[in-house]
């Protein structure tokens, strides 16, 4: 990253077609388990409208996310797709937010997704 450019906020993942986010009901509240953050801390992980909503305790420079099997769940003709070999690619997108309240978006091809 640049010298002097402003820090990341928050981010929003949204997941291709056939992926969602898998919450679990505690109380009156909605838990995203399966989600973790290196080189910052969550402020807030919540879902909106099926994309997945990160609020960081302080501003970075750069993280890590890690986004595992349990937080996610496919979808029946995601699995019949895969299961034939006909699944080429999933197309991941990421929503930045930084400091300056600067949005970017980014677009991640999963050229061979190993599901």
């Amino acid at each position: 990253m640049a010298k002097h450019a402003a820090k990341l906020r928050a981010l929003t993942v949204e997941l291709p077609s056939g992926l969602s986010f898998v919450t679990h009901k505690s109380g009156k509240h909605q838990r995203i388990t399966g989600v973790t953050l290196a080189g910052a801390a969550i402020k807030s992980l919540a879902l909106s409208h099926g994309h997945l909503v990160i609020t960081l305790r302080k501003a970075v420079s750069s993280l890590t996310v890690t986004i595992t099997s349990t937080a996610l769940k496919e979808s029946a003709t995601l699995k019949r797709k895969a299961k034939a070999g006909k699944l080429r690619s999933l197309r991941l997108t990421v929503i930045t937010t930084n400091t300056k309240a600067k949005r970017t978006t980014i677009r991640v091809l999963i050229a061979h997704p190993g599901v």
